[in-house]
């Protein structure tokens, strides 16, 4: 594995727009607020933030892109998308009724019961399919990953330690592509059931990329599996003024990657929340979802 350990020169040629970086940050930083009461543990620290686009492919109804962040410093990194933790954030603060209110009753709907209470006036909700619930810490140096996530938004999170460097990259020997205004080498994996292609840049001298994927001599600029059903591409990058701890949270439940993908595949399709007039309502989302897992081995 090809390490840096100073990044001299940061070029940016593509940038997130300005209202969607802010909307990002915007996000972040409540997300980071309302964090600062739970339990987190401190597991290194960034200078770098990069921002992809995800696309995960599929029949009509489950095609959706999301923008996701990595956090990265010189040995370890964060990978997961704001949205979604902030959504699924919100829903879990509903159900916790300040002392101050009354509650007068409780209703409960299972998926199968198919209630909707999107139509009610202040309804939070997060379904299961929009956006990506894990986060991913990476050690550039050992290759040894943690990941933390959950199977419902008002479950127990659950946490599983992967082994993945280094990775069997091949690098391709032919010309150079330009890729959102970066020059880029090709590289290609077979990882866990699935042939991706990647193009990184060593004109960004970082050994990190989206989800799992690290180890190039350079940042992973875009990367896609041979069937195009998942893809990430750089949107945007920027330098911290100063280092910015990574933390990880604590107190969840471990499990091996296997029990938890056997968990995540029959997850609900997500949950409603409304609370008014002293009436706390919680609602599955109806129905069930397609759950295409990026390992298949």
């Amino acid at each position: 594995m090809i390490k840096f350990s100073v990044i001299t020169v940061l070029v940016c040629a593509v940038f997130i727009s300005a209202s969607a970086q802010q909307k990002v940050k915007t996000i972040e930083e409540q997300r980071q607020a309302e964090g600062n009461t739970k339990q987190t543990a401190r597991f290194g620290e960034s200078n770098i933030k990069c921002y992809y686009e995800f696309t995960r492919s599929g029949a009509s109804s489950s095609s959706r892109r999301d923008t996701l962040v990595l956090e990265t410093g010189p040995e370890k990194s964060r990978f997961y998308d704001p949205s979604r933790q902030y959504r699924d954030s919100m829903v879990r603060a509903s159900m916790n009724i300040p002392n101050t209110e009354t509650i007068k009753s409780i209703s409960v709907f299972r998926s199968e019961n198919g209630k909707d209470l999107s139509t009610m006036q202040g309804t939070v909700s997060s379904r299961a399919d929009e956006g990506e619930s894990y986060q991913i810490f990476k050690d550039l140096n050992t290759g040894k990953i943690k990941v933390v996530d959950y199977t419902s938004v008002n479950g127990k999170s659950f946490e599983y330690e992967d082994q993945v460097g280094p990775m069997d990259w091949k690098i391709q020997q032919i010309p150079d592509t330009i890729i959102n205004s970066y020059s880029c080498k090709q590289a290609r994996l077979n990882f866990r059931g699935r042939e991706y292609t990647a193009w990184f840049s060593p004109e960004v001298p970082i050994n990190d990329g989206p989800w799992k994927f690290m180890g190039l001599p350079g940042l992973i600029v875009k990367v896609e599996d041979s069937l195009q059903l998942f893809s990430f591409s750089l949107i945007g990058l920027e330098q911290t003024k100063i280092p910015v701890p990574i933390q990880i949270p604590a107190g969840s439940i471990k499990c091996s990657r296997a029990d938890f993908e056997k968990m995540k595949a029959k997850q609900p399709s997500g949950m409603q929340v409304n609370f008014s007039f002293g009436n706390l309502i919680l609602a599955e989302f109806p129905g069930e979802i397609n759950y295409v897992p990026m390992e298949l081995k």
